[in-house]
């Protein structure tokens, strides 16, 4: 498929700037990629044709974040559930249970991945993809989370930095050290690094001021009744 609107000539090419001969050639319009396999005119169109997860509301998110990514590292995309074995559950609360699974990303590689349930998916779809695009807000904002995409019930990778988070935008409202995880790479030389995860009850800055209120596990607050 040709994408016309992505072939009209460099004049017309809002991202000539970011065009490298390093990144390869794009198959679509033959000009050189905007990064590394990935051509910014031609791949968030091309990437959003030919599937559905059959929940419109569910395709139209995931589209809507497609449109935007910049590189090919920051794609989501909807995860057929085939695509994935579950080999454990490692994590449960009151916002969703998180599994450890394969993922198998094509034919040769198979990649470990966190699968996390989302509250309410049975409900409206509004309710649970509010999660979802807090994860996905942070991640254009540059955090180091990988957010892989949705399958019918959950969602990739759940791990988060803080820091991004209030970059984006956002107070995470349930800081216990359930939601601190820790990674190492398999490399001797390489550091251990550690995540903030679960956005279950994330708030934009604006709704946190203007509601009141205890969010989250406070364990030192003992229970009283009046």
């Amino acid at each position: 498929m040709v994408f016309e609107s992505a072939i009209n000539g460099n004049e017309n090419d809002a991202f000539a700037f970011k065009r490298q001969y390093w990144h390869g050639k794009c198959s679509n319009c033959n000009r050189f990629n905007t990064s590394a396999n990935w051509c910014q005119s031609c791949d968030p169109y091309r990437i959003t044709q030919e599937w559905t997860s059959g929940n419109k509301d569910i395709d139209d998110c995931i589209k809507e974040f497609q449109f935007n990514a910049t590189e090919h590292r920051k794609v989501t995309e909807w995860i057929p559930f085939d695509k994935l074995n579950i080999i454990k559950e490692i994590g449960k609360g009151g916002f969703g249970t998180v599994f450890l699974a394969n993922f198998q990303q094509n034919t040769s590689q198979s990649i470990k991945v966190a699968l996390k349930t989302l509250p309410g998916s049975k409900k409206k779809s509004n309710d649970f993809l509010s999660e979802f695009k807090s994860h996905m807000h942070c991640r254009l904002s540059g955090s180091r989370l990988e957010v892989y995409g949705l399958t019918h019930t959950e969602t990739k990778e759940h791990m988060m930095d803080l820091i991004k988070i209030h970059e984006a935008g956002y107070i995470h409202c349930d800081i216990h050290c359930g939601n601190i995880l820790q990674h190492k790479e398999d490399s001797w030389l390489s550091s251990l690094k550690s995540y903030i995860a679960d956005l279950g009850l994330s708030r934009k800055n604006e709704e946190h001021i203007l509601k009141s209120g205890i969010y989250g596990v406070m364990p030192y607050i003992a229970l009283r009744f009046y």
